[in-house]
């Protein structure tokens, strides 16, 4: 297994033939963990052939908007879980700023690939392990920023 620094480096170095084939095997890989147990993107995703052939098929995939989530759901129980309750560890809400909040719970693996998109930043950025970063603003319940913190 390959240091996470050193796979992110072999990622960026891809050329774009491998780079599209490596995101349509995890995009295939993704589906075909989530579809079984996710009711409502099974139903969304119930017309489309998958695996998908090439990324060119994602024209093919509807979006989903916040309105159909928030509509689904049933109480504070989010309307696309894959995973028992018990797998998520994480609570989040949209502010409800225009509408009904949006739950959005997070398993350990969530969180932990929140974590790595940052790593991506901050090795844009040269910081190391060796660096010390000061967080120096108001969190408040922005997720980006937590997810932020942790990485």
């Amino acid at each position: 297994m390959t240091k996470p620094y050193e796979h992110r480096r072999h990622l960026a170095q891809l050329n774009r033939h491998d780079l599209h084939a490596y995101q349509l095997q995890r995009l295939n890989s993704l589906l075909a963990e989530i579809l079984p147990g996710n009711r409502f993107y099974a139903e969304k995703l119930s017309g489309i052939e998958l695996p998908l052939r090439s990324l060119d098929d994602l024209t093919e995939l509807p979006f989903t908007f916040k309105d159909e989530l928030v509509a689904a759901a049933r109480d504070d129980t989010p309307a696309n879980l894959t995973y028992p309750p018990e797998n998520y560890v994480r609570f989040h809400r949209t502010s409800g700023t225009r509408g009904r909040p949006l739950v959005v719970l997070d398993t350990p693996q969530d969180w932990q690939w929140w974590i790595n998109t940052w790593q991506y930043v901050l090795d844009a950025s040269h910081v190391t392990s060796a660096d010390r970063v000061l967080m120096a603003f108001s969190f408040g319940p922005f997720i980006g920023f937590w997810s932020a913190f942790d990485a």
